[in-house]
């Protein structure tokens, strides 16, 4: 059997919150799959813009998975049960639920798949917004919220979950989605085609082995799936 060594990068969001448990995350899979996987550091999103379309392995939020397979040719391998959700928030003394988003001026994150996911979904319950307001980041659109700067915002589940109360004085949560439709998605460069049986039974045994079974749950992934594509992030429009 031909031996392969390969290396792969992980979505900044999710590198961030343990980069040594990534590591040996990637040092199990490899072990499952038969291949030997190592971990390239990829802290800021320009460095993981750098890597993709070189990087044998990337677990890619969903609209970096697009552009993989888009621009690159990347094959999907599998995803892991956590999803990609959205929080419709508002200034704190903003009254009104998800329903007063319609014909509103919501500020947002230009072309973010929290952005791109919520207005979807405002749209299929007929509450399209007014206009967005466009922020650099998901930092600068809960500033403003808490400034008065704007008063509803859509910003990723994600990026709340990992803030303290403090953060969130003068916002108020009015809905968080829990659709399931989409999850980050480890893709696989076009050069590596026929390694993706191999890595997909490996990540279906992670919870099987003994230290990829803790890897698993400390990383908040839960059970892996493989898949032969993304689906309808095709279809995800902007607001």
């Amino acid at each position: 059997m031909e031996t392969y060594s390969l290396s792969a990068i992980v979505c900044p969001h999710d590198t961030v919150k343990n980069v040594s448990n990534w590591i040996e995350f990637f040092v199990v899979l490899g072990q499952l799959a038969g291949v030997e996987i190592g971990y390239t550091f990829a802290p800021e999103f320009e460095d993981f813009a750098a890597h993709l379309g070189t990087s044998p392995l990337v677990y890619a939020s969903p609209l970096d998975a697009l552009r993989a397979e888009q621009e690159f040719g990347y094959l999907p391998v599998a995803s892991p049960e956590r999803s990609d959700e959205v929080v419709y928030a508002a200034r704190e003394d903003v009254e009104g639920d998800v329903e007063s988003f319609a014909g509103a001026e919501v500020a947002g994150v230009p072309g973010q798949f929290a952005t791109r996911y919520g207005c979807t979904l405002l749209r299929e319950r007929g509450l399209a917004i007014g206009s967005l307001r466009p922020y650099e980041t998901c930092n600068e659109v809960l500033e403003a919220l808490r400034r008065g700067e704007a008063e509803r915002a859509i910003l990723y589940k994600d990026f709340l979950e990992h803030l303290d109360q403090t953060s969130l004085e003068g916002v108020r949560v009015v809905e968080i989605t829990d659709t399931g439709r989409f999850q980050h998605v480890l893709m696989l460069h076009p050069d590596y085609a026929e390694l993706r049986g191999r890595l997909q039974e490996a990540l279906a045994r992670m919870e099987e082995h003994v230290i990829g079974a803790d890897l698993v749950r400390d990383l908040g992934l839960g059970e892996w799936r493989p898949r032969d594509d993304i689906g309808a992030l095709h279809d995800l429009q902007d607001c």
